[in-house]
């Protein structure tokens, strides 16, 4: 997760405050939402992680294909979908 970050720039914690004031406090990125195209339009897919197999898997439209979970850190990425671990 910490390298998926990373990619995204998301590594400051003026992100997420409330986890860097609690270290104990871990998240695991379960999906993410992405955007392309303009604001005025643009299409939209997801990567969305098996909570059985722990596979990500791709969303477009009508397909589902699996995906290698270094291949979900793009550009594209329009907002992601975090889980506190417990």
């Amino acid at each position: 997760m910490s390298q998926i970050c990373q990619e995204l720039n998301l590594g400051s914690s003026d992100l997420l405050p409330e986890v860097s004031k609690n270290p104990k406090c871990v998240y695991d990125l379960y999906a993410i939402s992405n955007h392309f195209g303009t604001l005025s339009g643009g299409h939209y897919t997801a990567y969305c992680k098996n909570a059985i197999n722990g596979k990500f898997y791709e969303f477009d439209d009508t397909s589902v294909s699996q995906i290698e979970d270094t291949k979900i850190a793009t550009n594209a990425a329009y907002v992601l979908f975090y889980k506190l671990r417990t």
